[in-house]
């Protein structure tokens, strides 16, 4: 069974890949962005159905439906 800190370092590293893919939309994890006189501070509050496993992760939060 996976820990919780390994489970959020993969969610994070995930993420980041994901994020790579879209240059326009940032990730930010304890970062900040300022666009002109704006500050953008991001964090995350993590709960990762990981420590339960993948086949879980279905189960907890399915795909949202399309319409």
């Amino acid at each position: 069974m996976m820990t919780v800190a390994i489970a959020m370092q993969a969610s994070i590293r995930d993420a980041r890949e994901l994020a790579d893919r879209y240059p326009n939309v940032p990730l930010l994890e304890i970062e900040a962005l300022n666009i002109v006189d704006l500050r953008f501070l991001g964090g995350t509050v993590w709960t990762d159905v990981r420590i339960r496993g993948h086949d879980r992760a279905r189960w907890y939060m399915p795909m949202p439906s399309t319409g």
